[in-house]
């Protein structure tokens, strides 16, 4: 069984977003994959730049990040950015319903980009 959890972003500050896993029934879930998609693009900007970091089940585990700084990822409005997750992510990207768990996604700014708006999508996939 596989679950989409989604958070709107509109970006325009340095800010913190959780994502709360579905309610059905007590089940631990596992991040299988992530994509961000946005309205606008943004080229590379080693100045100017957004740093969207996903964090998991344990708050401290990065899973990874998009950013458009120099050496990162140019986005494309409309085209999803997916993310790249490895198995040794290990525990850190299971979230146990009952344990109250999230994932945490970081929105960095540096110095004045254009805002961001746009959507984070997370696919879920119940394990046994």
């Amino acid at each position: 069984m596989r679950r989409t959890v989604t958070k709107d972003l509109v970006l325009s500050a340095t800010t913190t977003h959780y994502l709360s896993i579905p309610d059905t029934g007590g089940l631990t879930w596992k991040v299988v994959d992530m994509r961000l998609i946005s309205d606008s693009t943004f080229a590379i900007d080693g100045t100017n730049n957004w740093k969207i970091e996903v964090f998991g089940s344990n708050g401290s585990t990065s899973l990874d990040e998009w950013n458009n700084d120099t050496g990162g990822d140019a986005l494309t409005a409309g085209v999803p950015f997916r993310y790249t997750i490895g198995a040794s992510k290990g525990t850190a990207l299971e979230l146990d319903q009952s344990g109250g768990q999230s994932l945490k996604a970081v929105c960095t700014k540096t110095s004045s980009p254009t805002n961001l708006v746009g959507q984070l999508l997370i696919e879920l996939e119940a394990v046994a």
